[in-house]
């Protein structure tokens, strides 16, 4: 004769292949592999298409799966004729714990049928959403609009380089030594058409160097002395790279002290126990809707 005790255990296995019964059998899923992102630009009008998107933002029929690092193969499921959108992530000033979709790029659609176990690859093309305004834009190719002299010393001004030492075409080359070891410029023009309410302005640019660059807004206004505020920067790269600087709250703060007029400034300095130090920039672009 059974005990009270087997009795219960024998009830909870019943219920337990009951349950997994109506379940039903797995569902497979399948699978959309994702490549990088290519982008497009009217270089024109909106420079070059250098970009550094590193993660994709996968919607399917409109529910998010989730941010992945590209390339990347994701489970998904569904089956059927799905739409997918994929937008495109950036690292918010080269930070690793800022992924975050860039607001300047256009998502990829497109209608894919989805099959269980089979990998439909694609490869997603972006460009810059339309209503996006170009404040700031300078690839040095036809010389640069950072001429501002901030430092005091002509010896620390843009030299314009071709080659393979520049990134596209002309890059803008900066050497810094013991006998001049600052350096720090301004745009030549103060931009006033910024929005406002936190509305999102970012600075891009491409760059190696040596030494740190610190990245920053000249404030002008009718009644204060200029300020100079630098709160972003890059540390010291051996290869070229890009960055996107998301600049929306100094922007808004600066406006709401008055400061409607600003204009972009880089600022570095040489370490004392350097000797020299370079920085190279390009494609500086700063952007907002």
């Amino acid at each position: 004769m059974m005990s009270k005790k087997l009795w219960i255990l024998v009830g909870l296995a019943n219920l337990f292949l009951l349950s997994a019964c109506d379940k039903g059998p797995e569902e497979i899923p399948a699978y959309i592999h994702l490549e990088p992102f290519e982008l497009t630009t009217n270089a024109d009008v909106q420079g070059s298409s250098a970009e550094k998107i590193t993660e994709a933002w996968l919607f399917v029929d409109d529910q998010s799966l989730g941010a992945y690092s590209l390339p990347a193969t994701v489970p998904v499921l569904a089956s059927g004729a799905k739409e997918i959108k994929i937008f495109p992530g950036i690292r918010q000033n080269g930070v690793n714990s800022e992924p975050d979709i860039y607001p300047f790029y256009l998502e990829h659609e497109e209608v894919r049928t989805l099959v269980g176990a089979k990998i439909d690859t694609i490869y997603p093309k972006t460009t810059y959403n339309p209503t996006v305004t170009f404040a700031v834009m300078d690839d040095f190719d036809l010389g640069t609009i950072f001429r501002e002299d901030l430092d005091g010393s002509s010896e620390t001004a843009f030299e314009l380089i071709t080659g393979s030492e520049a990134f596209e075409e002309k890059s803008g080359k900066v050497t810094l030594t013991r006998a001049n070891p600052l350096f720090e410029v301004g745009a030549d023009v103060a931009y006033a058409g910024f929005p406002s309410n936190f509305r999102p302005v970012f600075l891009e640019l491409n760059y190696k160097t040596s030494v740190i660059i610190e990245v920053g807004l000249r404030g002008y206004s009718q009644i204060q002395a200029p300020v100079s505020r630098y709160e972003r920067g890059v540390n010291v790269k051996d290869d070229w790279n890009k960055i996107y600087f998301n600049l929306t709250t100094q922007v808004t703060e600066m406006r709401q002290e008055g400061f409607l007029n600003l204009q972009v400034v880089f600022r570095a300095f040489l370490p004392v126990d350097e000797e020299e130090g370079t920085l190279y920039l390009d494609n500086i672009k700063l952007i907002h809707e």
